[in-house]
């Protein structure tokens, strides 16, 4: 009885799953380009973030020091691709250049 009941509720929760994802609207598109700003603010905080903690905490625990280190290499690789995404956007919309 069990396995019937299991099996009843698999297949309803996959077709509610078919029927949710077929009546949701297309959303319009917006290029990542455009969020420059956004992802470079999220960049700067986590990596200002990070130094200041390991400045206010001083030495680092063996335990932490993984942490740190991703949360530090996530703000720095976050801050060049908002960099590089802010240049590609200021590029495409320089004044004088035809539109695509």
């Amino acid at each position: 009885m069990l396995g019937v009941g299991l099996a009843v509720a698999g297949v309803t929760g996959v077709l509610a799953i078919v029927a949710w994802r077929h009546t949701r609207g297309i959303p319009a598109a917006r290029p990542v380009a455009e969020r420059w700003r956004q992802v470079l603010l999220a960049g700067v905080i986590v990596l200002a973030t990070t130094i200041v903690v390991v400045n206010v905490v001083g030495e680092v625990s063996d335990g932490w020091w993984l942490p740190m280190m991703v949360a530090l290499l996530a703000g720095a690789i976050t801050t060049a691709a908002g960099l590089i995404l802010g240049a590609l956007h200021l590029i495409e919309n320089r004044p004088g250049r035809a539109p695509a």
